[in-house]
C-alpha cells in the first residue's frame, strides 16, 4: 500500500508526521533488498481477432479459475446435475429471479459430486450460505437423496 522507492516504514511514518521517521529502517522489503518490482504490464496483450472457445449462457466467458475449480463429473453425477438444474430453474421461475441467484452452476456441480446427506454437509459446499441453506436446502437435499435411491436400485 505504500508505493515508494525508499524505506516503506519511513514513508508511512513521515506521512503521518511521526518524528521517529528515518531514512532506512533495516526491516522492510526495500531496506532488506527483497523487494521485487512489478512490471507495468501485468497481462499479455489480447488479440481482438481471437474468439473464445466457449461462452457461458449469460454471455460471459468462463475464466480459467472458474474452470479449474469446477469438480470432475462422472456419468451418474451428470444425471444428478441435470436434476439439480431442473429444480433450480423451477425455483428461479417461482421466485422470479435468474437461476444463478439460487445457486451457480459450480455449486450445483459440487453438490452432484459430493452428494451431501445433511444440511450441515450441504452448508459446507461453496456457494451455500445460511440464507440459501434455510430457503432451498431441503429441496436440494431431497433431489440428492432421491438420486442416491434410484442409483442403488
Amino acid at each position: 500500500y505504500a508505493y515508494t522507492r525508499g524505506c516503506r516504514r519511513g514513508f508511512v511514518l513521515r506521512y503521518f508526521g511521526d518524528p521517529a521517521a528515518t531514512a532506512t529502517c533495516g526491516n522492510c522489503d526495500i531496506c532488506l533488498g527483497t523487494h521485487v518490482p512489478q512490471s507495468r504490464e501485468r497481462r499479455a496483450p489480447v488479440s481482438r481477432t481471437a474468439k473464445p472457445v466457449r461462452r457461458a449462457r449469460a454471455g460471459r466467458v468462463p475464466s480459467p479459475a472458474d474452470q479449474a475449480e469446477a469438480p470432475a463429473l462422472n456419468p451418474h453425477d451428470e444425471q444428478l446435475l441435470v436434476r439439480l438444474r431442473a429444480l433450480r430453474s423451477e425455483l428461479a421461475r417461482a421466485d422470479k429471479v435468474p437461476a444463478y441467484v439460487i445457486f451457480p452452476d459450480r455449486t450445483l456441480a459440487e453438490m452432484a459430486v459430493r452428494k451431501p446427506r445433511s444440511e450441515h454437509a450441504l452448508g459446507e459446499i461453496r456457494g451455500v450460505g445460511p440464507t440459501k441453506l434455510e430457503r432451498y436446502g431441503a429441496r436440494f437435499l431431497e433431489v440428492v437423496r432421491s438420486a442416491d435411491e434410484t442409483d442403488a436400485a
